[in-house]
């Protein structure tokens, strides 16, 4: 008859009758005026949902009932919302949470109770998400269709494929802009030019480690690629009785005041006793540490990664970021990004884990402004990556680096003569209209958003849509709705 957060219905409970309305609870928003008859109206507004499913619990014996009660009471009972599917639809499902009283009336063997499941929404949506690929040559509308019976809110992906000062979604009157308008006579300059990149396809490049942090830590054993990212060559990390393990150095095309230091890492335990560390450190041109961005899980007793953040070298430096996040255990199993960068004197550092589709989640930001003007005079001439074991401790299983990036930042405009560069081949752009937001590279881009931009839905039945300008690969993603 249903299923619940993907399950079904355990077996000993029986569905006797099923309510639900044909429509949401609808309010009418009128306005009385004095010395008018009647009122103005303003449309309709429309409510929450509510399911209401009557059950019988079937027990073995007299005495179980309340032992299936309270059983039933966990498939039932979530914090968050959950998929609710009546199988007479089986393509659709409700968001949904249990609501109000569940009392239970036992008679001998049986028990019967009303359940009330809760609908914020009050659309039924697909299981699964409509996708348009498209790749704009011009500027022809591409034909989007909603079969639903509401209008629902897509998510549009985009690849750019060359550099462009803005990018814009239009569907008839209403649009999403991001960018800086590229006006004809002005020059578009790169205002976050890309001084490395590196996606550790190759160890090509990189010379023998400086020096880590921690007493008695030692380089050991060599880093090395596997095709797709840098790892601890045959998981050898050498020995000490501090940490220990590979550490590679990179130096730069060119030294920077202002930088940004974004590199892809993963950090994967399958044991709780495992211990490991990645990092990445600033070095200036005399080898001086400038600071340091890591993941580190340092805990045996459970899977606890720490990140951190680093103005300074290790003694006299300050950490603006020490933390396990919102909850210890939220950076297990991370693959995702570590971010430090330095603007004037104000530092700032960015972590999150990345899904399957690149999007940033579980994200921690976190600045700290240098006063005393202490770490943000030395320039950034060198980059050091490294992975590392400690004493003789288990190492964590899975750790690498599939990505480093080294941009330039702050480089001023001349508003009279020039655009910057918003976009460069290869970024990734998402609007999503869903939640009203658009990101970059899965990183939020609220700052560059077009004040006059409407996040917009499709409408039921044909949608003609317009990138402008054409030039990236377009998906389109989109749950149809129903009343």
């Amino acid at each position: 008859m249903l299923k619940f957060a993907n399950k079904s219905l355990p077996d000993y409970v029986k569905v006797t009758d099923l309510k639900y309305t044909i429509l949401p609870s609808i309010e009418t928003k009128t306005e009385k005026v004095y010395g008018r008859a009647g009122s103005y109206d303003f449309g309709v507004e429309l409510g929450e949902r509510e399911i209401e499913v009557d059950v019988m619990l079937i027990a073995d014996s007299q005495h179980d009932i309340i032992k299936k009660a309270r059983d039933f009471s966990t498939w039932l009972f979530y914090k968050d919302l959950q998929p609710l599917i009546i199988l007479d639809e089986p393509d659709k499902q409700y968001m949904a949470r249990i609501s109000g009283d569940t009392e239970v009336s036992e008679l001998w063997r049986t028990g019967t109770a009303t359940i009330k499941f809760l609908c914020p929404s009050p659309y039924a949506e697909s299981l699964t998400e409509k996708v348009v690929n498209y790749t704009p040559e011009d500027y022809t509308p591409v034909s989007v269709r909603n079969s639903g019976t509401v209008e629902t809110y897509p998510i549009i992906d985009m690849e750019m494929k060359q550099d462009a000062t803005s990018i814009a979604f239009i569907m008839e009157d209403k649009y999403v802009k991001i960018g800086s308008d590229d006006v004809v006579g002005m020059t578009q300059v790169d205002t976050q030019p890309l001084v490395l990149n590196d996606p550790m396809d190759t160890y090509s490049g990189w010379g023998t480690g400086i020096g880590i942090d921690g007493a008695n830590a030692a380089i050991a054993g060599a880093l090395s690629s596997n095709g797709y990212a840098i790892v601890q060559t045959g998981k050898d990390y050498g020995s000490a009785t501090g940490w220990h393990g590979g550490a590679g150095v990179k130096t730069l095309s060119r030294e920077l005041q202002d930088f940004q230091v974004t590199a892809r890492c993963k950090l994967d335990s399958t044991a709780i006793k495992q211990v490991g560390r990645v990092e990445v450190y600033l070095f200036d041109v005399n080898n001086v540490i400038i600071g340091k961005v890591a993941i580190v899980d340092n805990q045996t007793t459970g899977e606890y990664p720490k990140v951190e953040a680093r103005a300074g070298e290790r003694y006299t430096g300050t950490y603006f970021v020490k933390s396990y996040g919102s909850k210890k255990g939220v950076y297990a199993n991370f693959d995702g990004v570590i971010q430090i960068s330095r603007i004037g004197r104000t530092w700032s550092a960015y972590f999150a884990k990345v899904d399957s589709k690149g999007k940033h989640n579980t994200r921690l930001t976190q600045t700290w402004y240098d006063t005393k003007n202490q770490w943000s005079t030395k320039k950034l001439a060198k980059i050091q990556v490294h992975i590392g074991a400690y004493g003789e401790t288990e190492p964590v299983s899975t750790m690498y680096l599939s990505d480093l990036k080294v941009y330039e930042k702050n480089i001023s405009v001349d508003s009279e003569t020039q655009v910057p560069i918003t976009f460069k081949a290869g970024d990734t752009v998402t609007i999503d209209n869903q939640r009203a937001i658009v990101l970059r590279n899965g990183e939020p881009i609220f700052s560059e958003l077009d004040p006059a931009s409407e996040f917009f839905p499709l409408e039921v039945g044909e949608n003609g849509l317009v990138l402008s300008p054409p030039v990236a690969d377009v998906q389109i993603r989109f749950k149809e709705r129903w009343l």
